[in-house]
């Protein structure tokens, strides 16, 4: 194999293929970047058996081949290189990478060791818009759970119909929901999916260079996403979502609207003297328009604020988990937060005021 390409461009496809490699190797293979020069086209591909990574770059193919090389020590060389040109020649499962002023050798790996990508089998097929998808991803998969314990839980729900993608998670917590509206998709066999979280983390760094759509295929296991700059594949979670729906208030014994710049800084000091629940007491007050919010640690301190808030409903008084609140709230783009309180046991549905398209779910604690 042997192929010249522009050093930026290299350092870039690596670092876009990379984080799909194995993390704790006890396969030195999963930690590597197979390097494809063929027909013209240099690919880079990674997996760590979950997920797969795939992407190209324009070069000068000399010689056809394939090699598989160490991702971690082959990016960190690449990106100190100062040479514009770069060319890479294989001498067996070795690599001499050369340019103007340097030539190193870098041990390989069998190229037979590196895992076949899966092919996946096209029961869905359809496009969505890349930046939407990752907004959805962004604003939802803090609600997940990060333990494996129960797989679902540590997923990302996409629920498909004719006109809209909604895209959820929960961590039995707290819930996040974005739905992406004004779409054509049409949907045969799978109303929805699972994507494990570390898939979502991955695709929303991917599809931050996206620009248009993406192409997505899946099967009952598996999903392909396809870009301009890359393809992903995955497993998908089996299992069953929980029902969620019916946990989602409709009516509200309380209902807030309260500046959010004001309500994050209030948050984030309350933070400081949080006991190591991280609870916080909210006590709304209809006489008087205001909300309190206190917490108390005995070995910090004491906090307590006063915040002019609009309300309507009744006096009520609940504890929440500071850091779910202050999650929630942070997603949310307008200036002014909607607070949905059902009951003093019951969620608080966050979300824009007068928006839609997104909401959030904490439940509160019992202190």
């Amino acid at each position: 194999m042997k192929f010249t390409c522009i050093r930026e461009q290299l350092r870039r496809s690596i670092l876009l293929v990379e984080k799909s490699t194995a993390r704790k190797i006890t396969l030195p293979i999963l930690g590597s970047i197979l390097f494809s020069a063929e027909k013209g086209k240099i690919t880079l591909t990674t997996t760590n058996l979950e997920i797969g990574t795939e992407t190209w770059l324009s070069g000068k193919v000399l010689e056809e081949g394939k090699i598989a090389l160490p991702a971690r020590i082959v990016g960190a060389y690449i990106s100190g290189l100062s040479d514009e040109h770069i060319t890479f020649t294989s001498q067996g499962e070795n690599i001499i990478i050369t340019t103007a002023s340097t030539k190193t050798l870098i041990k390989g790996y069998p190229i037979d060791d590196f895992p076949l990508l899966p092919k996946v089998k096209k029961d869905e097929e359809f496009r969505l818009p890349a930046q939407e998808v990752r907004r959805g991803l962004i604003k939802t998969v803090l609600a997940a759970a990060t333990s494996d314990i129960k797989p679902e839980l540590s997923s990302i729900l996409c629920k498909f119909s004719k006109n809209a993608l909604k895209i959820t998670a929960t961590d039995s917590f707290r819930l996040a929901e974005y739905t992406i509206s004004g779409l054509f998709i049409t949907v045969k066999n799978l109303p929805y999916i699972l994507i494990p979280i570390r898939t979502a983390i991955e695709l929303i760094r991917l599809l931050e260079i996206e620009t248009g759509e993406i192409e997505v295929v899946a099967t009952s296991g598996q999903i392909m996403i396809h870009g301009d700059r890359f393809t992903l594949i995955s497993r998908l979670t089996e299992g069953a979502f929980p029902d969620y729906e019916r946990i989602v208030p409709q009516k509200f014994a309380a209902e807030v609207v309260v500046e959010k710049e004001l309500l994050v800084s209030t948050l984030r000091a309350i933070s400081l003297f949080s006991s190591k629940l991280n609870d916080v007491s909210l006590a709304l007050h209809v006489v008087g328009m205001s909300m309190k919010l206190k917490t108390a640690n005995v070995d910090v301190g004491e906090y307590s604020a006063d915040i002019p808030i609009q309300i309507s409903g009744e006096d009520l008084e609940i504890s929440f988990n500071h850091r779910y609140l202050f999650d929630g709230i942070q997603q949310i783009e307008g200036k002014s937060v909607f607070l949905g309180f059902s009951s003093a046991t019951g969620p608080v549905l966050i979300k824009e005021h007068n928006g839609a398209g997104y909401f959030y779910l904490a439940m509160p604690m019992k202190v």
